[in-house]
Parts: structure tokens; sequence; C-alpha cells
């Protein structure tokens, strides 16, 4: 776990990278939009499963879409 989290910590691991990516916002009101972008048949698909992060009104909110429908919704004091 890192020493200074802010609100949001992401660590991305990449087959053929040599280091782990882990970065969070700037700022303490920062958030976060993570694209998973997939190949099929030659077509590239950019909504396949979309993350986000967001800091509103002093409430942390983390959202996953599959397919342009929510599966996971959380929100929690900042």
């Amino acid at each position: 776990m890192p020493r200074n989290v802010r609100n949001f910590w992401i660590t991305l691991n990449i087959d053929g990278k040599k280091t782990e990516i882990a970065t969070g916002p700037r700022r303490r009101d920062g958030g976060f939009r993570c694209r998973v972008l997939t190949r099929s048949d030659g077509a590239v698909h950019d909504e396949d499963l979309v993350i986000e992060g967001a800091h509103r009104e002093g409430l942390l909110k983390l959202s996953v879409w599959v397919r342009g429908e929510v599966i996971f919704s959380r929100t929690t004091k900042a």
C-alpha cells in the first residue's frame, strides 16, 4: 500500500512492462476515468469496460460499467 494515498489510487500490471503503474489524482478533489479498449474481428470496442471515480460534494463515488450498464457503484465519505 502506498504511503500517501489520495481519494483514489490505481495500480496496473501489464504483460511485457517491467514496472507496475501506480497513480492517483493530483488534487484531493480529483477523480479518474479508465476505459479498456478491446479488439474483435479487426474492430476496436471502447465501451466494453469503463471504471470511474468521482469526487462531488464531499462524497467519493466509484462506478463500473460493462457495455454501458452500471454493474457496480459505491459512494463513501471523502
